[in-house]
């Protein structure tokens, strides 16, 4: 995302279009710790900023994006959030695929 679309407005205005011509947002998507990876990354935190501040500038079908969201060993998971656990700031995250079916959904 770093240097392509690692904006908000860019991510809104991206949406926006997918919508006027039928298509559907499904993710915000983080590139894998592989391959060119290293030049296109953002921080978890900045990506899930990013993410919040252009679904809330959209409106109907646009807010049925998910993310921001990366694949891992277990499945796909969804950062849906940051809380403060014991005066240490954690990442939430949900699975949204997985290979062990009783994970999905589950924070």
């Amino acid at each position: 995302m770093r240097g392509i679309n690692d904006s908000s407005d860019v991510w809104a205005e991206k949406w926006r279009t997918e919508v006027n011509m039928g298509i559907i947002p499904y993710y915000m998507f983080l590139a894998r710790d592989t391959g060119a990876q290293q030049f296109f990354d953002v921080p978890m935190a900045t990506a899930h900023k990013i993410y919040s501040d252009a679904l809330r500038n959209c409106s109907g079908l646009i807010r049925t994006a998910r993310g921001p969201s990366m694949s891992c060993t277990p499945g796909k998971v969804e950062v849906t959030g940051v809380e403060e656990i014991m005066g240490q700031k954690a990442f939430v995250l949900r699975f949204l695929q997985c290979r062990d079916e009783g994970w999905i959904g589950r924070p």
